[in-house]
């Protein structure tokens, strides 16, 4: 169970097509996520919603740039206290561990910083929905970091997705300072 009071179970029909799939998720009334925001999680159909106490709400855009901005430093963290370990797994020639990592967290860490510039609101949804979230050329970029061949190949990667990392971050920082100036801007004309 993922979530505080949400009970979910997965069904295949039989019959149905192997891809076809029945998610359901039983969510009581005081849980702390309701899967709402239609921005996030698209509309909501409600089958049972007992005197309709549950109503979807739009995203509250100030708590939410404040969850971007966390998770961006916590991405910031880990990628600079844990990046390295890929490096150390290639110096060892470690290459199962090397490339472990180097999917796990650098390239993993490098796809989350890539939705919160180009697709925020799906930040977290891991590579899920990639190809329709992200620009063409990031994909093409992405998916040539994720074919590696050999350890030759995975230095040459790695260090790519380092320094992609970095520049996503310093355009998301940019971008993030003049949207706060143009705020201040706005409410200084106000006033």
């Amino acid at each position: 169970m993922p979530w505080p009071d949400i009970y979910q179970a997965f069904y295949r029909l039989e019959g149905a097509s192997e891809y076809l799939i029945i998610d359901l998720a039983v969510l009581k009334l005081g849980s702390p996520e309701k899967f709402l925001d239609p921005e996030i999680h698209g509309n909501v159909v409600f089958y049972f919603n007992k005197n309709s106490k549950i109503k979807a709400s739009p995203l509250d855009e100030e708590a939410f740039e404040k969850k971007l901005r966390e998770r961006l430093e916590r991405l910031q963290a880990r990628f600079a206290m844990f990046s390295n370990f890929v490096q150390k797994e290639i110096n060892r020639g470690n290459s199962l561990e090397a490339i472990d990592l180097y999917y796990n967290l650098t390239l993993a860490t490098l796809v989350e910083a890539l939705r919160i510039k180009h697709n925020p609101v799906h930040y977290d949804f891991k590579m899920r929905y990639v190809h329709y979230e992200l620009p063409p050329e990031t994909i093409k970029k992405l998916e040539r970091l994720y074919s590696v061949r050999d350890k030759d190949d995975l230095q040459e990667k790695y260090i790519s997705a380092v320094d992609w990392f970095h520049k996503t971050v310093l355009e998301i920082n940019k971008k993030q300072k003049m949207s706060n100036t143009t705020c201040c801007l706005k409410e200084a004309n106000k006033e």
